[in-house]
């Protein structure tokens, strides 16, 4: 509750000793939010067969109970002291939900990862009204929750990506609860570092040809993330696949062999084929 307010009835004097009445608000967990000034006989609207009125107003934390307690004097031969606590009234807390943090990877505040990989995201929050609270990240809603009863706190995790290409990527992230009402937002940096292709394979049409025959190769690469890759022969570029996802591949006509030997053919990442030229019979 945001507000409270009720009656203390019946404030007097009892025989020369003064009734003196304390009033005080608690949330839910315990603690003191406010006491109001002590409640005489001698306050506004108090006296005997009287209402004094008592009031809280926009307590943050939320007011959970309410107190009334006897802190006067009462004559030593007649201890009996009577008040009325009654006409009750309460307004609903309108609260904001609170992220409480927002990690990458187990992490607050920016992470690094590789091209391909994916990012372990989860969300703490805690909402006072213990309303159903919706996550979001990156403006898309990712997971709802129902908060603990005890604590009103309630955590999400969920997976972001996989990063296909490196760069630099905010993550925002924030929760709305039932009503609507949203928290603040909460942001983290992923940094991703590119990965070295991978070749996968060197073909060759023959390894094995004549004289005056031309031999052809093919060769294969994966990359994680999502770039072109240019192929190289002998230190020589000799194309470029721009598909940025899947397996890449080109192929190149090595030439004519115009005499007999062996030629050691070489592709990045040191692997080596070896085309043999024979020589052919004299006619």
């Amino acid at each position: 509750m945001s507000t409270a307010y009720g009656e203390i009835l019946d404030i007097d004097r009892n025989r020369r000793k003064e009734e003196k009445w304390k009033v005080t608000a608690f949330d839910s967990s315990g603690k003191l939010l406010q006491s109001l000034p002590l409640f005489t006989p001698d306050s506004p609207g108090a006296g005997d067969g009287r209402a004094t009125k008592w009031f809280f107003s926009n307590l943050g934390n939320g007011i959970s109970s309410v107190l009334l307690e006897f802190t006067g004097q009462t004559n030593r031969n007649k201890k009996d002291i009577g008040v009325g606590f009654d006409n009750f009234g309460f307004t609903s807390l309108q609260t904001t939900p609170t992220l409480q943090s927002f990690l990458l990877n187990g992490r607050n505040g920016n992470i690094n990862i590789l091209e391909g990989q994916s990012v372990s995201a989860t969300l703490f929050a805690k909402d006072i009204d213990q309303d159903v609270l919706d996550f979001y990240v990156n403006n898309r809603k990712v997971s709802t929750r129902t908060p603990s009863v005890s604590s009103g706190s309630a955590s999400t995790t969920v997976s972001l990506g996989p990063f296909a290409d490196n760069g630099t990527y905010t993550q925002t992230a924030q929760v709305r609860d039932e009503d609507g009402v949203t928290s603040q937002r909460i942001t983290g940096t992923v940094n991703v570092q590119n990965v070295a292709p991978t070749l996968q394979g060197f073909n060759l049409s023959n390894a094995v040809i004549n004289e005056g025959d031309s031999a052809f190769a093919e060769l294969f690469a994966t990359d994680p993330g999502a770039d072109s890759i240019s192929f190289f022969l002998n230190d020589q570029n000799i194309g470029t696949d721009t598909r940025t996802s899947g397996n890449r591949l080109v192929s190149t006509n090595l030439g004519v062999f115009e005499d007999e030997g062996t030629l050691p053919t070489q592709v990045k990442q040191e692997m080596t084929m070896v085309v043999i030229a024979t020589s052919l019979p004299e006619p």
